[in-house]
């Protein structure tokens, strides 16, 4: 019985962080777009760029994190919302770091140290998501 409930909670997760993957390259997918345009179209410096194309990129996150990816209703929807921004604050920190490191100080691509830095911010947004924001 034991073992029926944890392969039940098991698929469970592996369905949701499949989900969230889906998400995340579809969002990927939008956030690199962006920030191509803006810095290759518009001449845009590439951090300037990578906060417009971020904040873009997690306003639709948070839709189909809110109705796809994870459950509703941990906190009232205007505490959800704030503590979503929060830790998207936080990852957008962590990705400007990255990208800035990159680029700066070992003369990475802007384009390969976004690659990066999105991979890095993958693991924190999930983890946050999952514990602060959403409904396990």
């Amino acid at each position: 019985m034991i073992r029926a409930v944890k392969t039940k909670e098991n698929k469970r997760r592996v369905k949701q962080f499949s989900r969230y993957l889906a998400t995340g390259l579809f969002s990927v997918v939008i956030e690199f777009s962006t920030l191509l345009l803006l810095v290759e179209a518009y001449h845009m410096n590439y951090l300037v760029a990578n906060i417009i194309a971020f904040v873009i990129t997690n306003i639709f996150n948070y839709f189909i994190s809110r109705s796809w990816v994870f459950t509703a209703g941990k906190h009232q929807r205007s505490v959800e919302i704030i503590i979503f921004f929060v830790t998207a604050a936080i990852g957008l920190g962590i990705n400007q770091l990255v990208l800035a490191s990159m680029v700066e100080y070992l003369s990475v691509d802007y384009r390969i140290s976004k690659l990066v830095a999105v991979g890095i911010v993958i693991i924190w947004n999930f983890w946050a998501r999952k514990k602060l924001v959403f409904k396990g």
